[in-house]
């Protein structure tokens, strides 16, 4: 059963979705993802356009979920938070989070953040999908 508003389940589902799915293709895609990372120019459009959607849905997520008490819904707050703050450094310092991007995508770090994203999508997934009262989660068959 539901125990907070609709929407921070949805968004939950979203965000648990985008990760879990970004996390296998950026872990099974890695070589590539590395190179467009690593052939990529701060003065791209590019850069700019990823930038300005990146920002419009973070302040979409941030103004419909904005939840700071301690609960579940948290986590989808703080990524929200991540995702609206990212997106104004990659418009305000373009050159500087190139090369934070590509210090993180150059070793082993890309993996791990690879795996962390997934782990933190699926347990989004499982509370958002468990709290409208199914044990779907838990018994999958």
């Amino acid at each position: 059963m539901t125990t907070g508003p609709l929407h921070s389940y949805i968004i939950e589902q979203v965000l648990g979705l985008y990760m879990l799915i970004m996390a296998i293709i950026m872990i099974a895609r890695a070589d590539y993802y590395r190179k467009v990372v690593r052939d990529l120019s701060a003065d791209k459009n590019t850069v700019f356009v990823s930038a300005m959607f990146a920002l419009i849905f973070g302040l979409i997520m941030v103004v419909i979920h904005n939840i700071w008490e301690w609960r579940f819904e948290l986590l989808a707050t703080i990524i929200a938070w991540v995702v609206l703050l990212k997106a104004i450094f990659w418009l305000a310092l373009p050159e500087y989070m190139l090369a934070l991007s590509r210090k993180v995508y150059k070793d082993n770090m890309y993996y791990v953040m690879a795996v962390i994203a997934g782990i933190i999508g699926i347990i989004l997934l499982i509370h958002a999908y468990h709290s409208f009262g199914g044990d779907w989660a838990f018994n999958l068959w």
